[in-house]
């Protein structure tokens, strides 16, 4: 067994490290895996999806606060009695999104130069070919500059 001094600093690191989940359940954990003789990592695994877990609600919590909702309406509260013919089933497939898969990360052009950033317009930048950078490059130049327009089409006389 650790002595108190081992555990107190063990405690420190554990909030230092903002791992609260960990901080609060490790000592009970650690005796459930002896009593069950789990290994090293069952017991790492145990304590790494307990802090995943407790992130996730909170952060879910947190972007409902922020989205200012004034009620909190899941799927299971509501009323399946009414109306008579809704499918429920069809309904709680279509809440698992799966009509959707890898359609989360669509790049969009984005306005600006892309050119002069590629390290933030990467990936729609490499499935350019040349030519239509090129072609950017050049109707950026022509639109929308237009003093380098009216400089072209009126240049002013030096006085000698």
């Amino acid at each position: 067994m650790k002595s108190t001094a081992d555990l107190a600093l063990l405690d420190r690191h554990l909030a230092y490290l903002c791992l609260s989940f960990v901080r609060q359940h490790c000592q009970s954990l650690a005796t459930e895996a002896a009593r069950k003789e789990l290994s090293h990592l069952d017991y790492l695994a145990q304590l790494a999806e307990g802090e995943a877990s407790l992130r996730q609600d909170r952060a879910v919590a947190r972007r409902i606060k922020a989205a200012r909702f004034p009620l909190i309406k899941t799927l299971d509260s509501f009323r399946w009695d009414w109306p008579k013919k809704i499918n429920r089933l069809q309904i709680q497939d279509l809440f698992r999104l799966q009509f959707t898969p890898g359609q989360s990360q669509r790049h969009f052009p984005r306005p600006g130069r892309p050119w002069k950033n590629p390290s933030r317009h990467g990936p729609w930048l490499r499935r350019m070919p040349a030519r239509t950078i090129r072609s950017l490059r050049q109707r950026y130049r022509r639109d929308q500059h237009p003093l380098r327009r009216t400089e072209q089409r009126f240049p002013q006389s030096r006085a000698a």
